[in-house]
């Protein structure tokens, strides 16, 4: 029995060299004398793609119809300054949106409509590269709004080429920002955008639930 047991175990190892060259497994076991039933053959592993992938897109949301209102208080901040105020993103703030090497913070998986809160001219500009070598994206500038005190941060805006999606992401004085509203991964904001009264300048504001 102990023979038989070590036979089948070298003829499984068999089978699973050869199913990977795409050989039929049960032919392979009848001409080795074995039931194919009696031979264990391990099931393909489930890629780490598809989970990652689940898991990401909960992380985030661009559907406008899943998110709180605007805190009542800060809509009245706002719109003694400015108005136009849209609902951008929803999302867990991850550990590359708090890391000092990246110092930005991406918005993700937002197109067609959720990308409304941007003129024209303004999806446009995104587009320009820098003249030197390097040819970098240069951006947009944006204001963040602090709603402590209504003063502004200077960042600006930059959309990047991710595999072939599009993702937007706020940058120079970021990190200023998350320190600022104390930010911490894994915690849930809404970031929203609005527009000044005297020379619609692209303002952002975020909202930490």
């Amino acid at each position: 029995m102990e023979l038989l047991l070590d036979e089948k175990t070298v003829v499984e190892e068999l089978i699973n060299f050869f199913a990977r060259k795409g050989r039929e497994r049960r032919v392979l076991a009848g001409k080795l004398g074995f039931e194919l039933n009696d031979i264990f053959i391990p099931k393909k592993k489930r890629s780490r793609l598809g989970p990652l992938s689940l898991k990401r897109k909960r992380e985030y949301s661009d559907d406008h119809n899943c998110f709180g209102k605007l805190p009542q208080e800060l809509k009245h901040k706002i719109s003694g300054i400015g108005g136009d105020v849209k609902l951008v993103i929803q999302k867990k703030i991850c550990a590359s949106d708090m890391s000092a090497n990246n110092a930005r913070f991406s918005i993700p998986g937002i197109k067609g409509k959720s990308t409304d809160f941007l003129k024209e001219k303004e999806q446009s500009d995104l587009d320009i590269r820098d003249t030197d070598k390097k040819k970098r994206l240069i951006g947009i500038p944006v204001l963040m709004l602090n709603p402590s005190d209504l003063s502004f941060d200077s960042l600006r805006l930059k959309k990047w080429q991710m595999g072939g999606n599009h993702v937007y992401n706020l940058v120079s004085g970021w990190r200023k920002v998350a320190k600022a509203n104390k930010l911490e991964e894994g915690e849930m904001v809404q970031l929203w955008s609005f527009r000044l009264n005297h020379d619609s300048q692209l303002c952002f504001v975020l909202v930490k639930g």
